[in-house]
């Protein structure tokens, strides 16, 4: 994945094709809230596996740092509420295993969370707004 990454530029097409299972050797669940492993990162991408127990939560978000975020699902399900820069509901989304989103996400705030009654793992490249 890593070396797929490194040569493309379109994220969103790469994790619709990523179909591996080399992922689950990071896979790692915490019970004091959702764990996020970084996989790789240099100047430009930051790649990280989430894990989410039943009822993790982030907070109320956005990334500052990076121009935009794509990700996949790769076990279970996971809501997504979007927010403008005054905090207003803008957005709702449910993801579900295989599925794949982004977010513009310096403009943008985000919370994601696990309601599901199963455990969740997704996977995200975060990229800074760069033309090549």
């Amino acid at each position: 994945m890593i070396e797929k990454m490194q040569k493309s530029k379109d994220y969103n097409k790469l994790l619709k094709n990523y179909n591996e299972d080399d992922w689950k050797k990071f896979v790692e669940f915490s019970d004091y809230g959702y764990n996020s492993i970084k996989l790789y990162e240099d100047e430009n991408v930051f790649l990280k596996l989430i894990c989410w127990k039943k009822g993790q939560t982030t907070d109320t978000h956005n990334h500052p740092n990076y121009h935009s975020c794509d990700f996949k699902i790769l076990k279970g399900e996971l809501i997504e509420n979007v927010f403008n820069k005054n905090l207003l509901l803008i957005d709702s989304n449910v993801y579900r295993s295989g599925d794949v989103g982004d977010i513009e996400v310096r403009n943008r705030y985000h919370i994601v969370y696990n309601e599901s009654l199963e455990n969740a793992v997704s996977l995200h490249i975060y990229h800074k707004n760069i033309v090549f």
